[in-house]
């Protein structure tokens, strides 16, 4: 079995960061469990990038030190 990776992605709604996400999004060993994004905190991602809905339906939020540290903990 392969081992999945979580990933945390920091200004995910830029436009380099939102295609980071999407390739990401579709990696079957990738899981996204964070993106940050300082203008869109609180929005789902696919809100702000409605290509990636039923994708991406995670809530962006501000850098948060302690959950970048908490990522691949398990």
């Amino acid at each position: 079995m392969a081992k999945i990776y979580k990933v945390g992605i920091l200004g995910s709604t830029g436009y380099t960061g939102a295609t980071l996400t999407g390739l990401l999004a579709k990696h079957p060993n990738i899981e996204i469990v964070f993106l940050a994004s300082q203008q869109y905190a609180g929005q789902k991602f696919s809100t702000i990038y409605s290509e990636y809905r039923g994708l991406v339906d995670i809530e962006c939020s501000n850098i948060d030190d302690e959950a970048i540290l908490n990522l691949n903990k398990d």
